[in-house]
């Protein structure tokens, strides 16, 4: 990290009082080589609480507003939210649960922050959150423990499913890959 750059990012108070703060892009702006682009966008990760297991927006509506504001005072340029194959399709196979991401996604928006979604297709696990695959997943890898990878002392993992059933039809009818189609629901749903 060169001397400049330090000096940006703990910039001395006086530097900035009698101006606006200036965004993350113009702190950065002396020492960054982005290949032509004007800035680098900024997201900040939601916590993966936020979301309950009955797809339920956890937080008070309020101090979500005030949480955006903060981030908005610091010049971020998004949020980023882990959607959840566990939350979505938790329960039974195609039956699609999307209502507190998009109440959450209503207020993000309001807010006029961009928005990045990472879709999880594995267990997460947080601070304030422990999220497992779907049920009826977890059901199926009781009965096929293949589901899931294996090390070489045949250890089973269960927290993602084996490249293995990519091609094979065992979950409901469908294969790893086919059970991506929530994907697909969550932009006819959310307007993405």
């Amino acid at each position: 990290v060169s001397k400049s750059f330090a000096n940006m990012m703990t910039p001395s108070p006086r530097r900035y009082l009698s101006t606006k703060m200036p965004s993350i892009c113009e702190l950065l702006s002396e020492e960054r080589d982005f290949s032509g682009t004007p800035c680098v966008a900024v997201y900040v990760m939601l916590s993966l609480g936020i979301i309950n297991m009955e797809c339920e927006l956890l937080i008070n509506p309020d101090d979500l507003m005030n949480q955006l504001r903060t981030l908005e005072s610091v010049k971020v340029d998004g949020v980023a939210v882990n959607i959840c194959w566990g939350i979505i399709e938790a329960n039974k196979p195609r039956h699609y649960n999307w209502e507190g991401y998009k109440q959450l996604f209503r207020m993000v928006r309001q807010s006029g922050f961009k928005i990045q979604v990472l879709l999880a297709f594995h267990e997460c696990e947080g601070d304030d959150a422990h999220i497992p695959l779907p049920k009826w997943i977890k059901e199926i890898g009781q009965e096929n423990p293949d589901i899931y990878f294996t090390d070489g002392e045949g250890r089973r993992n269960p927290e993602t499913l084996s490249w293995g059933i990519d091609e094979k039809p065992v979950l409901e009818g469908r294969t790893a890959v086919e059970v991506l189609d929530f994907a697909n629901h969550k932009r006819y749903t959310l307007s993405l």
